[in-house]
């Protein structure tokens, strides 16, 4: 029931496409790069909302007269599921706990799938650094070192490399 320009503004979340990921897993490959994966637990409901957001109750829900007439609504603190600015709010999330590990002259690329990463660096001290970063701002499976990506084992791209 959200409506554009009214209940929100920005929704976009920059999400990467299938071709970037083959583009990374070839640049790992090339440079003798380790490729870990990892998966967020319900990335949409861990960030804050920004601004004031309030939803009904579903129907069907039971919940008690007096409460109901106290609070015809409720407030969201986090993110949702089906929330419109879901999406943005999580990428927002990730992009603020990279801004503060301060990078230098290493690099690292994240790939970032609605809740999936996908990392590589050209230092592990600077990799392990990123993923203790990452857990410790949201919470995440850490998944190891990628073995499978759209239907290709990343073993055969280092070897075609």
């Amino acid at each position: 029931m959200q409506r554009e320009g009214i209940d929100f503004v920005k929704t976009l979340a920059s999400v990467a496409k299938f071709q970037s990921i083959r583009c990374l897993i070839v640049i790992a490959a090339y440079y003798g790069l380790k490729l870990e994966q990892m998966d967020v637990v319900t990335a949409f409901l861990n960030p804050d909302v920004e601004g004031e957001i309030y939803i009904k109750f579903v129907q069907g829900l039971e919940v008690p007269e007096e409460f109901k007439k106290a609070a015809p609504a409720l407030r969201l603190l986090k993110g949702l599921y089906g929330l419109k600015q879901a999406p943005r709010l999580w990428n927002d999330a990730v992009n603020a706990t990279l801004h503060h590990l301060n990078f230098t002259s290493e690099f690292v690329i994240i790939t970032l799938y609605v809740d999936d990463l996908i990392v590589t660096c050209n230092s592990s001290d600077l990799l392990s650094k990123v993923k203790v970063a990452l857990k410790e701002n949201h919470k995440m499976t850490d998944l190891g070192e990628l073995s499978w990506c759209l239907g290709i084992q990343v073993a055969q791209c280092q070897d075609s490399v």
